[in-house]
């Protein structure tokens, strides 16, 4: 699990932090907007199997988050700017320091979500400020905002990386994965 979590940060930092111009932030929120709107049916109907709930949603989402898609385009990675790290840990710390709210890190549920958008659009007004701004808040949309079907994981700072491994470490997500390594197990099984 934290392996994956720092993984999908790692993922987050390039394609934030780098030199590739991306849309209009105007746009990218409405058309995230537009394919969320479509897809939180598909999400909140329980009578669909979860794993075909978020392949059914990514397919309404990743559209818009091609949009600012790095991988065809020449660039180079600028990396999170020296001075934006301390406020970019008080925004981390602002949305996830209580105990109740770290545990919503990596999850799906609607409150998870919401929290990550908020957290998100703290950081993409911070990043709008900087150099490169316009871009790097288009991109912190696509990447942190909330997507359904998408896990919530802020962006990796040494308070984000501290919780990442207190979520990891707690029972709760000791079960889970127990649960699905379980039950990738037992797939394996020759009957």
């Amino acid at each position: 699990m934290l392996k994956y979590l720092l993984y999908k940060g790692f993922v987050d930092i390039i394609l934030i932090f780098n030199n590739i111009r991306a849309v209009d932030p105007s746009e990218i929120k409405e058309d995230l907007k537009t394919a969320n709107k479509m897809a939180t049916p598909i999400w909140n109907d329980q009578t669909i199997p979860f794993a075909e709930r978020v392949d059914r949603c990514r397919k309404l989402v990743d559209p818009v988050l091609r949009k600012n898609n790095i991988t065809d385009r020449e660039g180079e990675v600028t990396g999170v700017p020296r001075g934006a790290v301390n406020q970019l840990n008080k925004i981390f710390r602002r949305y996830y320091v209580e105990p109740d709210k770290i545990m919503l890190i990596g999850q799906t549920t609607e409150e998870a979500y919401e929290v990550q958008d908020q957290y998100a659009r703290q950081v993409g007004y911070y990043l709008r400020r900087l150099t490169n701004g316009k871009h790097l808040e288009s991109r912190t949309v696509t990447c942190l905002r909330k997507v359904y079907g998408r896990n919530s994981v802020p962006l990796l700072t040494m308070p984000s990386v501290s919780a990442l491994w207190k979520i990891c470490q707690s029972s709760f997500y000791g079960k889970v994965t127990f649960l699905v390594s379980a039950l990738c197990l037992a797939c394996r099984i020759p009957y």
